[in-house]
């Protein structure tokens, strides 16, 4: 996407999830070496791929979808053709012991709870929308936009408790940014077309992307540093210099970051303004724990993803991972691997011990009707700061910041979903490594308004 320059400049890349490792191949592209500092053993991010022994998992159930040939280009060129599946989405929500398609589908919907429900269901629908004409829709909470959207009944049914599951907030305290970008309404008649939604996956998992990025890189000469987590990040002069937690520090002439928006405010020195301090601690995550289990050909059922709203089990979501793809399961075994999603809080983070979840996930999956065969392989994948939370004091957050980082520091660039607080896909956090590049090689673009969702 850009051009040859050489000109002496060396800037530093703080992770080596998909904006990182993005960055550092776009300056490579330009001529411009830089190092990156990964806190962690492995590439990827939230987009790696697990390992225990034979079995893989995809930690966050990564689609390679996107509208943008530039990220395609990319993607194309860093796995082998034959290595690339086209899946056919497949995903559910699990009520009342029925798998109900999702998106939600106005006939699956009517034939799976019944007559009874139903007519519930599209009354509250109509009723809804009567109560909704004319409101004003901006800056709605997530609760008052599915009311909206789906009427009461269908918002308690489908979204009310898995919302609450997932985010750890209540639904009130939740923007509609979040709904918008993710969450479609209910199809009433649905063309032809849109069905089965297919989409793009590496047959070894999305962490074969970004360790054939990683790889492009080092065989380049860029370095990339494992387990080097960042601990300080320093304004020295025109120079910029990163100390690691083992008491090293490097020097480059500008810092591409993607740890969350919040931890960098507070590593930074000297010291931001207390507004930009203040602004940082409003901003929160949530953590996903993610539990692999093994389970016989008895137990698979056709969906990549079903999402679990009832309160009875601890789950939010259950991934197959044998509907993504056949590699990750070992060879031989007739059955799949289940990736049980539990959703935690910050202030959770080290209250529970592997062996904990492993007894959550056995009696959630018992509860669901599935059968365990091999918990002994079952393991636990751990993603810190997995997902930005949307709430009501995020927006006016992260423009402070934005705006002060744009303002004092144009050389300092906090990229991807956690660099900028935003539910980002990999194609979106790969964007805004590249508008950021671009920017520092004197392009007029600024990635923190610029609309890379869209």
């Amino acid at each position: 996407m850009a051009g040859n320059q050489t000109d002496g400049r060396h800037p530093l890349i703080v992770g080596a999830g998909p904006a990182g490792l993005t960055a550092s191949l776009e300056l490579l592209g330009s001529g411009v070496p830089s190092t990156v500092f990964e806190c962690t053993a492995h590439t990827g991010g939230l987009a790696r791929t697990a390992r225990s022994n034979r079995w893989l998992a995809d930690p966050g159930g990564h689609r390679f979808m996107t509208t943008n040939e530039d990220v395609l280009d990319i993607w194309r060129e860093l796995v082998p053709p034959d290595d690339w599946l086209t899946v056919d989405r497949s995903s559910a929500m699990f009520v009342d012991g029925h798998y109900v398609k999702y998106p939600l589908e106005a006939a699956d919907l009517l034939r799976k709870l019944g007559p009874r429900k139903a007519v519930q269901g599209v009354g509250s629908y109509a009723l809804g929308k009567i109560h909704a004409a004319g409101r004003r829709r901006r800056e709605e909470s997530f609760q008052t936009w599915g009311l909206r959207t789906f009427g009461e009944f269908w918002y308690r049914t489908f979204f009310d408790s898995y919302t609450r599951k997932t985010w750890r907030v209540d639904p009130t305290h939740i923007t509609s940014d979040w709904a918008r970008q993710r969450i479609q309404p209910i199809q009433w008649a649905k063309p032809a077309a849109q069905r089965g939604q297919p989409f793009s996956f590496p047959a070894h998992g999305p962490g074969q992307v970004w360790q054939s990025m990683a790889d492009r890189l080092t065989t380049a000469g860029n370095e990339i540093h494992f387990d080097s987590p960042v601990t300080g990040i320093h304004r020295s002069g025109t120079k910029w210099e990163l100390e690691l937690a083992d008491g090293s520090r490097h020097r480059g002439d500008a810092v591409f970051s993607t740890m969350p928006l919040r931890t960098l405010i507070h590593r930074l020195h000297p010291t931001p303004p207390d507004p930009v301090v203040d602004a940082a601690w409003q901003l929160a995550y949530r953590d996903v724990v993610t539990v692999a289990v093994p389970v016989g050909p008895e137990s698979d059922f056709p969906h990549q993803w079903v999402y679990i709203p009832q309160n009875d089990v601890h789950v939010g979501r259950v991934q197959n991972y044998g509907q993504w793809s056949r590699h990750l399961i070992p060879e031989g075994w007739k059955g799949t691997c289940l990736g049980l999603e539990y959703y935690v809080q910050e202030s959770e983070r080290d209250e529970f011990d592997d062996a904990h979840y492993l007894r959550i996930a056995e009696s959630d999956l018992a509860k669901l009707g599935v059968t365990t065969r091999r918990m002994a392989d079952a393991f636990v994948v751990r993603s810190n700061f997995a997902y930005p939370i949307y709430d009501d004091r995020r927006a006016d957050a992260v423009s402070t910041i934005s705006r002060w980082l744009t303002t004092e520091h144009p050389d300092l660039y906090s990229i991807g979903r956690n660099g900028m607080h935003r539910y980002y896909n990999q194609d979106h956090a790969m964007i805004s490594a590249v508008l950021s590049v671009q920017n520092y090689l004197g392009k007029d673009v600024d990635h923190w308004t610029s609309n890379i969702a869209d």
